[in-house]
């Protein structure tokens, strides 16, 4: 299984990613920021031929969110991040996008450094990732948790959605 964790920095990602991969057994894949263009190819091409995986931040996604507010632009070409997307589709993965409350999120957000703009820019970045992932949601079949720590800290529903996925595909 795969298991992709995004979210605006400061959500719980990193803290529910250690917990899962704990739990699971699974190895983590933690995204390194921004990187070449070649660099998300060579990491997605590597996820489609992945099991038992957990990724913190995963770069057809993360791209998309930060390369438009944070740089104007994407790396991604459409036609191309929708190939890549459909495949990663067909090896049914477990989406979880951590989504805290707006507060919350906003009053996290400068205990730790960011990514230059990150700050400035938390608003835009929070309302783009609720857009993308209700774009995805409905133009494609995602199984997408929507996560908040604050709600579920023991993240119970994501371990319930796990076991029975697992159970699944046995």
């Amino acid at each position: 299984m795969i298991i992709i964790v995004e979210g605006m920095d400061n959500t719980g990602k990193t803290t529910l990613v250690e917990q899962l991969v704990r739990e699971t057994g699974y190895d983590r894949v933690r995204s390194p920021g921004p990187q070449s263009l070649e660099d998300m190819i060579d990491g997605v091409e590597t996820c489609l031929i992945s099991d038992n995986i957990i990724y913190d931040r995963f770069p057809l996604i993360s791209e998309e969110i930060y390369g438009p507010v944070l740089r104007g632009y994407c790396l991604w070409e459409f036609s191309r991040w929708r190939e890549y997307f459909i495949q990663l589709l067909q090896l049914k993965p477990l989406f979880i996008y951590c989504r805290p409350g707006r507060e919350t999120i906003l009053k996290s957000i400068n205990q730790r450094d960011q990514l230059k703009g990150v700050v400035d820019r938390a608003s835009v970045i929070i309302d783009t990732y609720d857009w993308f992932f209700s774009y995805l949601r409905k133009s494609y079949p995602l199984d997408l948790i929507v996560h908040n720590y604050r709600e579920d800290p023991l993240a119970k529903n994501i371990f319930q959605r796990i076991e029975k996925k697992e159970r699944d595909n046995i």
